[in-house]
């Protein structure tokens, strides 16, 4: 007899998704430097591949483990230099002869902060590209809703005159004798 393995976990990108926050695509180089004694003074580059209030996602040719607390420094697209707060590493994972490190900030990213790294022409599109499936489905819902209402005012409102209608013509009957 054989048996059937089920496995619940969603595939794809909706799995691999494990941050609370939104994620914006970004191309940040830098270098990080691991805040371990035995690693002091060495710098190794390394390039942003998503940014969000919550965390980073790192492209290296160096490995770090999991729990290693990693001071980056980026530059923007205006190669303005930026020293977002500490980053621990989470998860590692192999990606074409690199190290590909999810990480999240010692404390959330501001907002300000965030925008001053990614964008705001960047960060505006992510979320009008995110959002635009929900807000046609919002918008889509919102219209049949509206729909549905006027269909059930015009029923009562129809119903409310046919029953005055009949209420000012009733007929009265006198009750013959025998």
């Amino acid at each position: 007899m054989s048996r059937t393995t089920i496995s619940l976990r969603p595939r794809g990108r909706d799995f691999a998704e494990r941050r609370g926050s939104i994620r914006f695509p970004c191309e940040l180089a830098g270098e990080c430097q691991p805040l371990a004694v035995m690693e002091t003074g060495n710098h190794w580059p390394a390039r942003t591949c998503d940014l969000s209030v919550g965390g980073v996602s790192l492209l290296l040719s160096r490995r770090f483990e999991p729990g290693t607390l990693l001071a980056l420094s980026l530059t923007n697209r205006n190669t303005d230099s930026a020293c977002p707060p500490l980053a621990r590493v989470c998860r590692v994972t192999v990606s074409n002869k690199h190290w590909l490190l999810g990480c999240t900030w010692a404390r959330e990213l501001e907002t300000d902060d965030l925008r001053y790294l990614v964008g705001p022409a960047a960060m505006w599109e992510t979320l009008r590209a995110r959002a635009g499936t929900a807000i046609v489905s919002v918008t889509k819902f919102l219209k049949e809703l509206a729909r549905t209402w006027e269909r059930e005012r015009v029923e009562e409102w129809e119903s409310r005159k046919v029953r005055a209608h009949f209420r000012s013509h009733s007929l009265t009957f006198p009750l013959s004798q025998g």
